[in-house]
């Protein structure tokens, strides 16, 4: 047990060297052009910082797919499913020219081919009309469960705009799985769960509250991949798991996407043009009118939303990780109601200072 311990602090902490290593590289002239290419109208950051932490973490899940430090038939296949979204994702983070439908094709791809884990049972989904055609014709089922895999994809790539958020709200929501899937007697996603948190954490300590490391585009869309599929294989395996706590563990990013297409929909904007509406960004720009600093204020966001990204995970664990149908309402009605709130208010303070287009 010391020996495989000692593997796996030696294994975390080639993540941390990893990511020196590449911060201090790509300070080199000659990545200069590599430097300048990233330009977008919703970016809050200023200088270079390399977007490579999901390359970072990725290294961390492969090794401990190649070695014995852990033996796990469901990691080694989730990284080979989402082979053709690692590697236009990654093409992405260094080089920002991937066309936005390569990345749908990709994600699609990589959500097919997950689902076609051998021991995999999908969950049942209990509603009027769609239950009874789920129940009759399973290649409906896989495609709701792949075009919601793209949805939760979509939306984690929304929140991932300030330090810290997207990689707090993975934890978070990691940490539930986690103790859903010990609760339940799966002991191979309990400490695949856990190691995920592990990998996070040191990411997390390079973007925040100092950003020297990015999530980037393939740290946000794997992830949401891997955690996305984590609950299918993990509510389809428990019959005793209620599946409407999903939509709460999910709410953040699912409602994120949904609220973004509404907005633009409302305001006659393009639906898959990037803005600057996103909740986090207006909460950035109305701190940056009061501190004039924008590592302050985008700090600050993550730490304003704790009510918004840490609530799942709060909820959860005041109820003991097993929440009844009402209680899955009740707290879905209760973040909608935190959600929009918070964009109401901040929308209106960015309005009232006159910068808010």
């Amino acid at each position: 047990m010391n020996y495989i311990n000692s593997q796996l602090a030696t294994l975390f902490f080639a993540q941390f060297v990893i990511n020196i290593f590449l911060i201090q590289a790509l300070k080199n002239p000659i990545f200069v052009p590599i430097q300048n290419i990233y330009q977008a109208d919703q970016k809050i950051h200023k200088g270079y910082i390399p977007r490579l932490g999901g390359f970072c973490i990725l290294f961390t899940l492969v090794v401990l797919s190649i070695t014995d430090v852990f033996e796990s038939a469901l990691l080694n296949y989730m990284l080979l499913a989402s082979i053709p979204l690692i590697s236009i994702t990654l093409f992405e983070d260094i080089f920002n020219n991937i066309q936005p439908k390569f990345r749908l094709i990709a994600i699609f791809l990589s959500a097919f081919f997950i689902l076609q884990y051998d021991p995999l049972t999908l969950p049942m989904i209990t509603m009027p009309f769609f239950g009874l055609l789920f129940q009759s014709y399973q290649w409906t089922l896989y495609l709701f469960f792949i075009f919601a895999l793209a949805v939760i994809i979509n939306g984690y790539n929304l929140i991932d705009g300030v330090n810290g958020l997207a990689l707090c709200f993975s934890i978070a929501t990691l940490t539930i799985l986690m103790m859903l899937s010990f609760n339940s007697g799966d002991m191979e996603t309990y400490v695949l769960t856990k190691y995920f948190i592990l990998a996070l954490l040191i990411q997390l300590f390079f973007n925040y509250p100092y950003p020297r490391m990015f999530f980037g585009d393939l740290g946000a869309y794997v992830i949401a991949l891997y955690i996305g599929f984590l609950i299918i294989f993990l509510f389809g395996q428990f019959s005793n798991l209620l599946t409407w706590q999903v939509l709460l563990i999910l709410f953040y990013p699912a409602y994120e996407i949904l609220f973004t297409v509404v907005r633009r929909v409302f305001l006659g904007l393009k639906i898959f043009e990037a803005d600057t509406q996103h909740l986090h960004q207006l909460i950035y720009a109305v701190l940056l009118t009061k501190t004039k600093s924008s590592l302050l204020a985008n700090n600050l966001v993550v730490l304003i939303m704790i009510p918004i990204w840490a609530f799942p995970l709060a909820y959860f664990f005041l109820n003991d990780f097993n929440l009844t149908f009402a209680q899955s309402m009740l707290s879905m009605f209760l973040l909608f109601l935190i959600y929009n709130i918070y964009y109401f208010i901040f929308y209106l303070k960015l309005t009232n200072t006159g910068l808010n287009k």
